[in-house]
């Protein structure tokens, strides 16, 4: 195993840290209602101690995308170093699972929210790497990509639209299921650059977006 792999999987995922820094919030937010009951003091002690707790929050969790985005780009760049390599993601209320039932690779995505994935766009194949910890979830030789398809897709209950990515394949010798359901990059140039290599390799390609 690389050796950045595993030392990217021994720190805790960024949902984990969120929910510790709700935790916290939760518990300064609790003391600085006991101090108001008791002492003008104290609630002034909490009242700083809570801003600043919020403004570290907001320091350290643009620090932990920056950081989780370098780690995978020098993992991938490891791994994969001839690759084109675009961001895109899976989100469990616009997105199917892209693993058949049962797989245990389901458990490598983050079904309470949004996993950051990166598809590396190589020679013979594409990559799907989950970005942290970074992971190989699976490849996909270019020969088994009949289409693409980049369209904007509503919630059942709600006006909200987002672009979505259908990339059908034929799944035979892969981890797959035939349509893959993904969250489309967002930068336009890499939805263009994903869908020219694609284009390249006899993959059909539709843009809805």
């Amino acid at each position: 195993m690389d050796p950045n792999v595993r030392r990217a999987r021994q720190r805790p995922r960024f949902w984990i840290d969120i929910a510790a820094a709700v935790v916290c919030f939760g518990f300064v937010a609790l003391m600085l209602v006991w101090a108001a009951s008791t002492s003008f003091l104290l609630f002034a002690v909490m009242a700083i101690a809570l801003l600043l707790f919020v403004a570290l929050m907001f320091i350290l969790v643009p620090l932990t995308v920056r950081r989780n985005r370098k780690r995978a780009s020098h993992v991938l760049a490891n791994s994969s170093p001839e690759a084109t390599v675009v961001r895109a993601g899976w989100m469990p209320i616009f997105n199917e699972y892209p693993f058949p039932a049962g797989s245990e690779l389901r458990h490598e995505l983050n079904w309470r929210g949004a996993t950051t994935l990166l598809l590396a766009l190589e020679d013979k194949q594409i990559s799907v790497w989950r970005q942290s910890p970074p992971k190989n979830l699976g490849s996909i030789p270019w020969g088994q990509v009949h289409s693409l398809t980049a369209q904007r897709q509503a919630l059942a209950a709600g006006s909200r639209t987002v672009n979505v990515l259908i990339m059908s394949i034929d799944a035979t010798g892969t981890v797959f299921v035939p349509d893959l359901e993904l969250m489309a990059p967002e930068s336009p140039g890499d939805l263009g650059t994903l869908l020219t290599i694609a284009a390249n390799h006899g993959a059909q390609v539709t843009a809805a977006v």
